[in-house]
């Protein structure tokens, strides 16, 4: 079976299928929330050296001070096994401004739901 981490995990949860065990993480531990640590994952992550399948970094990084996604980014790697993933998605901040300026209404539930939209629309353009 893989493993993965789905760091900053928040509201999405990552559900673990028969293929692969998911432990979901966030530095702050909030009403609701189902996490399986509770950790600064710039400082450290609780996973030994090449022990995960999968990192999985969703709307994360943008949320990082100054110079704080380079340790996060590091301890992802020493967690990843060779030939792990480490997954990356931030928001498209040029399809939200191509938004904004045009006057088209972003309401603020949308964002999180719909923020690969607007990436697909700022390829298309």
């Amino acid at each position: 079976m893989m493993i993965g981490a789905n760091i900053g995990s928040g509201e999405r949860p990552f559900k673990s299928t028969e293929e692969i065990k998911w432990y979901n993480i966030d530095a702050v531990d909030r009403p609701g929330q189902e996490t399986d640590f509770i950790c600064d994952a710039s400082v450290a992550l609780p996973f030994e050296c090449d022990s995960l399948d999968y990192v999985v970094l969703h709307q994360v990084l943008e949320h990082a001070g100054c110079g704080e996604y380079c340790s996060l980014i590091e301890n992802c790697k020493k967690v990843l096994k060779s030939g792990g993933s480490l997954l990356v998605f931030v928001p498209n901040m040029r399809a939200l401004a191509n938004r904004w300026v045009s006057g088209r209404n972003i309401p603020e539930a949308s964002l999180a739901r719909d923020w690969w939209v607007l990436a697909m629309e700022a390829i298309k353009s």
